[in-house]
């Protein structure tokens, strides 16, 4: 197993992406915040400006109301004047002229010129610069309307200012003696109550008549230019609104008609929103300012936060996992607390405590069962020995039987020789009577051991149980690390999705940085400190990005750690299957044996029955020996029945020498399945020492 691959791991590395991609998720929300909220103001001061602008162009048409009524009371006021009257009556022409100019004299500001018609709408005094009207209509529209007419049409007087012709009729007891006409310097009356209503820094008011004509500018090349046929016109006069507000383009617009009679005018006023905002532009730059330092402040108690809480306890769980990836199963200490990183600091602790426990256990077992291994060479050893030393007095046993056959041949052909051979075969009676013993204490000290060899076995059975059990919980262990090992690399696909969502924010983000410079170049030279505070976040918003890549890599290579843990702990977790496999065959053998040593006892059983009955027979052969000496007549008979012993004796002799063999056999199965169950514990031995259970290295 390589232990070198947390060796040279990051140091910190994990903090600092953490304290990194808070920064950037704070910052890339305070910015959205600020976006947003930004957003949002403009929208609020641009309705307000739109508003003013609104009540500006109100208050516009309503000044054109009254100036125009007071204009018209004027005009009829003098029309109504007994002098006025009498000149127009007589036709004096020096005094026509004279009342024009105390007119002039006394309205010069708003009237250009005063022009004086005759009941045929003949000009006769002034210059009526191409404006005709129905001297009937005229008449009847005063009457019905009791006040002065306004002729509809601008015309260009001095210096291309524009103006308009009011008219009223001059009637004495009904009869129709003129026309008093006055054109209204449309020009100077915009420059006096007009000029100073500036949007922005170049908004401006313009005032459009009923024909779609502009009849005040401050711009006065547009002097008189027809609109009638412009979007912003047909719009405006399809709305069917008095006054309202609407934006186009970068422009804001506030309009409100002159409804007032026979004028239908429109006063208008436009301005760029841009200049519109530039005070809050301001304001946004000095809480711009103001978010950023907020920003460094907070990244900052979130780094010391981070410092408190989580960055000492993930170097603690990484010191613990490289120690335990280098086979140094210290349990690290506990922590308190209630987060998450406490919660995986101590399970992590109980995990390693567990798995301590369980090596700790499977070395002490391993031991047990070496040391019953060699006590079961050695009983397998002896019990070898003893069963050759069987097979011996087997061999010699059944040469006594040989001869005792061919004794009993012999006097059965010439008992009367048997009188002489009494004594011969009382010794060969005596040897034979000794071998028995000998063979029955061989075969006492054989069940003896086969009966501690059958105990041994048992203890050996037991502990290879308990090796199992530990083996297990080492299993289930690994498994558990696995798991937890899975979970953290989960966590690093979370994290590798927050970092992309946090990419596609900044991504985002510049191009909203983008936007907004190019609005801050339309601006113009105010909007180059917007611009500049849109660089500075397009700037942040790549190095977000750039950040974001570096991340991305680091999270992958977090991943492909975990993968290579989770690779080490599987082929662990295949070699703790690869122990019970072979702890399960051992078992199996140890079994195997048992049952042999069983069936080993039982020849052994029946090995002292049939030698219990051979001293029995010797004793009866001992007994027809003395009688013998009483009487030929008797020896046939015990002949007989000596040769039907020696025949049953010499099978069952037979059978302890079959038996032994077996047991012979049965012992070479044992040696080698020793010999592999030692390999085996060594195998096991040999994976346990990658273990320290010390509490340090050395």
């Amino acid at each position: 197993m390589n232990t070198n691959l947390t060796h040279g791991a990051p140091r910190g590395y994990l903090s600092r992406r953490l304290v990194l991609l808070l920064s950037l998720i704070m910052g890339a929300f305070f910015i959205g915040l600020f976006v947003f909220w930004g957003h949002q103001a403009s929208e609020y001061v641009l309705s307000l400006q739109l508003q003013d602008m609104l009540n500006t162009t109100d208050q516009a048409s309503e000044t054109i109301e009254l100036f125009m009524g007071g204009l018209r009371v004027r005009l009829a006021e003098e029309a109504e004047d007994d002098e006025v009257q009498e000149a127009f009556s007589e036709g004096d022409v020096e005094e026509l002229r004279k009342i024009a100019s105390e007119v002039m004299a006394e309205e010069g500001r708003f009237f250009a010129d005063v022009v004086i018609y005759g009941a045929d709408a003949t000009p006769v005094v002034g210059e009526a610069r191409g404006v005709r009207f129905d001297p009937l209509e005229i008449r009847n529209q005063a009457l019905i309307k009791k006040e002065p007419i306004l002729i509809p049409g601008a015309v260009l007087l001095q210096e291309g200012r524009p103006g308009m012709m009011l008219v009223t009729p001059v009637l004495r007891d009904g009869e129709l003696l003129g026309f008093l006409g006055a054109f209204v310097d449309i020009s100077n009356f915009y420059t006096l109550f007009f000029s100073e209503n500036v949007f922005g820094r170049t908004g401006y008011l313009y005032i459009v008549d009923g024909e779609g004509r502009i009849i005040a500018h401050p711009n006065s090349a547009l002097l008189l230019s027809d609109i009638s046929q412009t979007e912003l016109f047909q719009q405006l006069y399809k709305r069917n609104i008095k006054s309202g507000t609407l934006r186009r383009g970068g422009e804001a617009i506030a309009y409100s008609w002159v409804l007032y009679h026979d004028i239908p005018w429109l006063v208008v006023g436009v301005a760029r929103s841009a200049e519109l905002l530039e005070g809050m532009f301001r304001i946004l730059a000095l809480g711009g300012v103001g978010a950023l330092i907020a920003l460094a402040v907070q990244g900052l108690l979130v780094v010391m936060v981070l410092r408190l809480l989580v960055v000492r306890r993930v170097r603690l769980l990484q010191q613990s996992i490289e120690k335990v990836s280098r086979g140094h199963l210290e349990v690290p200490p506990r922590i308190r607390g209630r987060d998450e990183m406490a919660f995986m600091l101590n399970l992590f602790s109980g995990f390693v405590e567990r798995i301590r426990r369980t090596v700790g256990r499977v070395q002490e077992e391993m031991s047990l069962v070496a040391r019953s291994g060699g006590a079961l060479a050695q009983a397998v050893d002896h019990t070898s020995h003893a069963v050759e030393d069987i097979l011996s007095q087997l061999d010699r046993t059944s040469s006594d039987i040989e001869a005792q056959n061919t004794s009993i041949v012999e006097t059965s052909s010439a008992v009367e020789q048997m009188a002489r051979n009494i004594e011969m075969l009382s010794e060969a009676i005596s040897r034979q009577s000794s071998s028995i013993e000998e063979s029955a204490t061989a075969v006492e000290q054989m069940v003896k051991n086969v009966e501690a060899i059958g105990r041994m076995g048992e203890a050996l059975s037991d502990n290879f149980t308990t090796l199992q059990s530990a083996s297990e919980e080492g299993k289930s262990g690994l498994q558990n690390l696995v798991q937890l090992a899975e979970v953290i690399r989960d966590t690093s696909k979370q994290l590798e999705e927050a970092n992309r969502i946090i990419s596609g924010v900044a991504s985002e983000t510049n191009i909203l940085a983008l936007n907004a410079a190019i609005e801050a170049a339309h601006a113009g030279e105010k909007g180059k400190g917007f611009a500049v505070v849109a660089d500075e976040i397009r700037k942040l918003a790549e190095q977000t990005t750039n950040h974001s890549k570096r991340i991305r890599e680091s999270i992958r290579d977090i991943r492909r750690a975990i993968e290579e843990m989770v690779g080490l702990s599987q082929a662990s977790f295949s070699t703790f299957e690869l122990i019970l496999e072979r702890l399960e065959g051992v078992a199996s053998y140890i079994q195997q044996v048992g049952n042999a040593l069983h069936e080993q006892r039982a020849g052994g059983t029946q090995i002292l029955q049939a030698l219990e009955e051979m001293r029995s027979i010797t004793a009866q052969v001992k007994d027809g020996s003395h009688q013998m000496a009483e009487g030929n007549a008797h020896i046939l008979d015990a002949a007989g029945r000596l040769n039907e012993l020696t025949q049953r004796i010499e099978q069952a002799m037979k059978a302890i020498g079959g038996q032994s063999e077996e047991i012979e056999k049965v012992l070479d199965v044992l040696r080698k399945e020793n010999a592999e169950t030692q390999q085996s514990i060594a195998r096991v031995q040999e994976s346990l020492s990658f273990f320290v259970l010390e509490n340090d290295e050395g």
